[in-house]
């Protein structure tokens, strides 16, 4: 197949020198007033988005396309400039014309008031459609991510509700995939909270009114519940599917659900006025759920006792390990999804681990102070600065939680992604927002297609992200 005029690279989509930056921020300042109106525009479009999309539940902010929502692109764009001058300026130490950093602002303001569908200071979500070859029109986006936060799980007669978040990316394959992706966005957040209002209402009925958020068998086996009903209520019929990772915050623990090989990690950073010095290594991923390979011996089994198959390529390079059909046609490059019906011994029951905020703070701590340690004994170290280890309390750690997919997963770690999020969330030098973070590394993710597969094959890329405040 040959793609000339039809292919689609990043350099056709994206320009991001500096230089260039520079001279759209100095061209489009001068005009501001045409953005004001064009953000105008994008801000009553998005507000009335938001508000369409609220439910009992809460309001679901679903990812936005940085390249094809065209309003979002807009606003980004807007975002990513001004914040490139304002890192220049700061390298310069030319910071102080203050009628240009309240235009600057107010420019700034509107840009996020249009990205309101996609999140705030403490939450973001974005996606960029893939390219499968054939017509840049005819794409379709597979991957879907959502961020509900807060999560109601209780009605709003109720005097006080718990603290509930929730994330979670789904990433569609097949023909039809996208039908089964949007179904299980849409429907997970609302079966979710539904079952979790039950197990919380029941709990307070049976112990006199006092309410009991840590039954963890029971919010377990409702996340099973709802991939389950998910997975029955398939449009598609099982003839494409998805994958499904999503974290739950529920008062004082994460859940977290996974069937299939997006991914879902949680991650720490150090910083705040206790510490006089930067941590080497500020940012930690504490945990990353596993990704569901059939070539895992348990799910191996799994598959070959329900009559199933799996292929292992015997070279790495030619493919990768595949659940088939029992036509031995259709490959699944995972043991776990929702939909998939026709693929044997696959299934939609997600592995849940629970993970206690209180627990990720303390060993965060711990591994500060052990790090700090072995630094001050190091004979090496020559910098006084260095040579003492700050007190640090819980207001120094700080949490975030991320699902992405694959398109994503492929071409970055767990611990580049995090650095850049953790940053945005929590750096208060940085002029990075969790918006442009994420856009980054959507941006990072699809050179690395481009690089490799030289604009003839992308896939799509999904991440959501949400701060994590500990209590």
């Amino acid at each position: 197949m040959q793609y000339t005029k039809k292919r689609l690279t990043m350099s056709s989509i994206v320009r991001y020198s500096s230089r260039k930056i520079s001279q759209d921020f100095h061209r489009k300042t001068r005009h501001c007033h045409v953005l004001f109106v064009v953000l105008a525009i994008i801000i009553q479009r998005s507000h009335i988005k938001v508000k369409a999309e609220c439910r009992a539940h809460g309001c679901p902010l679903t990812a936005i396309d940085i390249i094809h929502d065209e309003y979002a692109k807009e606003a980004l764009s807007v975002l990513r400039r001004i914040e490139t001058k304002r890192s220049i300026d700061n390298e310069k130490g030319d910071g102080d014309h203050s009628n240009g950093n309240n235009r600057n602002s107010d420019l700034r303001e509107n840009a996020l008031s249009a990205l309101q569908p996609a999140g705030d200071d403490s939450k973001t979500t974005m996606t960029l459609r893939g390219y499968k070859g054939g017509e840049v029109e005819d794409q379709i986006n597979q991957d879907r991510a959502v961020v509900v936060s807060p999560l109601n799980i209780l009605p709003d007669s109720s005097k006080s509700k718990p603290v509930a978040q929730l994330l979670g990316v789904f990433d569609g394959h097949g023909r039809g995939g996208e039908k089964t992706s949007q179904y299980a966005v849409e429907h997970v957040p609302s079966l979710l909270a539904a079952k979790l209002t039950s197990i919380i209402l029941e709990s307070e009925n049976n112990q006199g009114g006092q309410r009991n958020v840590d039954n963890e068998l029971e919010i377990i086996e409702a996340l099973k519940q709802t991939f389950d009903e998910v997975d029955k209520n398939d449009p598609s019929r099982g003839s494409a599917g998805c994958t499904a990772t999503v974290v739950l915050r529920l008062e004082h623990k994460l859940f977290v659900a996974n069937a299939g090989d997006s991914v879902s990690f949680v991650g720490v950073y150090f910083g705040g006025q206790s510490l006089s010095t930067p941590v080497r290594d500020n940012v930690q991923i504490v945990y990353q759920s596993r990704e569901d390979k059939p070539d895992l011996p348990e799910e191996k089994a799994r598959i070959i006792a329900a009559g199933g198959y799996v292929d292992i390529p015997l070279d790495e390079n030619h493919d990768v390990p595949r659940a088939l059909d029992e036509n031995r046609r259709y490959g699944l490059a995972m043991s776990r999804s929702l939909g998939d019906w026709k693929v044997l011994g696959v299934i939609a029951e997600p592995i849940v681990d629970v993970l206690d905020l209180s627990e990720i703070v303390q060993k965060a701590l711990g591994s500060y102070t052990e790090s700090c340690s072995n630094n001050v004994n190091n004979k090496e170290n020559t910098n006084e600065k260095n040579r003492y280890c700050d007190f640090v309390d819980n207001s120094d750690i700080h949490i975030f939680a991320t699902s992405i997919s694959d398109g994503m997963m492929d071409y970055l770690s767990p611990n580049d992604i995090g650095k850049t999020l953790a940053t945005s969330f929590f750096d208060q030098d940085s002029n990075l927002h969790p918006h442009s973070a994420a856009e980054k590394l959507v941006i990072d993710a699809a050179k690395g297609w481009e690089d490799e597969f030289r604009g003839e094959y992308r896939d799509d890329i999904a991440i959501a992200s949400f701060v994590v405040p500990y209590l």
